[in-house]
């Protein structure tokens, strides 16, 4: 997963990960179900700083989101969700915001 460059306090940081998730719903219609995820993420980042500083580093995060899906068929649904990952490295500490929409098959 691509995250996006961002900067803060002069120093670019340019994260990439995967995930690993629990997800756990609730129907709230026929065809509707809400639901909250938290999992964790490994990553890597390419770091920027002032005066040609670069580096380059990986580790875990905690993250966790909710979302809505939508049965579109027995086994299609159409899911918008919302995701938070915390990034506490170094001269770096934000709060990476995520949000989606997308299509998930169930077999």
């Amino acid at each position: 997963m691509a995250i996006g460059e961002f900067e803060q306090n002069g120093v670019k940081f340019d994260p990439d990960g995967v995930t690993a998730s629990v997800l756990l719903g609730l129907p709230v219609a026929e065809h509707t179900r809400i639901y909250v995820k938290g999992g964790q993420m490994w990553w890597s980042a390419d770091y920027e700083g002032p005066v040609g500083y670069t580096d380059e580093t990986d580790g875990t995060s905690l993250f966790y989101g909710g979302g809505v899906s939508f049965a579109v068929k027995y086994n299609l649904n159409v899911r918008a969700e919302y995701e938070r990952a915390k990034f506490d490295e170094g001269e770096v500490n934000a709060d990476v915001d995520f949000a989606s929409v997308g299509l998930g098959f169930m077999f």
